[in-house]
């Protein structure tokens, strides 16, 4: 290698910590400041409901969701967010709405008291709307 290219490289190189040396030794404060940490704002979600450590919900819990925009519903002791499905239900939302936040195990079970239980593809779709069970 030729040099004039080491030396070069040798100054190139070197020359920023001679640099930084020289300006600490005369006392000055060095040019290059620690970048200072960041400071990561708190984030705080505020009515988000979570069950129990039993993970399951209250009946004070379930009764808070019943509204049209907020539906939940207990059946056979298992609570369900219906509300995503109330316009897709066949018989309307109506047919729903009056059971939101309360136990809908009998009207589910009867298919509204026509004594005829919903089909086994309704009792499978419930299964995607499933949220977490009762506890007393």
């Amino acid at each position: 290698m030729n040099k004039k290219l080491l030396v070069g490289l040798f100054i190139t190189l070197l020359a920023p910590l001679l640099l930084f040396l020289v300006s600490r030794s005369n006392g000055d404060e060095p040019t290059v400041k620690p970048k200072e940490e960041a400071v990561l704002p708190t984030i705080v979600v505020q009515n988000q409901e979570r069950p129990s450590q039993n993970n399951g919900y209250t009946l004070q819990s379930v009764s808070s969701h019943d509204s049209e925009t907020d539906c939940w519903l207990l059946i056979d002791e298992k609570v369900y967010d219906v509300t995503s499905y109330l316009g897709k239900h066949p018989a309307g939302a109506k047919a729903i709405l009056p059971y939101c936040g309360g136990d809908a195990t009998t009207a589910f079970n009867t298919r509204g008291g026509s004594d005829e239980g919903h089909s086994s593809k309704a009792i499978d779709l419930l299964a995607n709307y499933y949220v977490g069970n009762l506890v007393r």
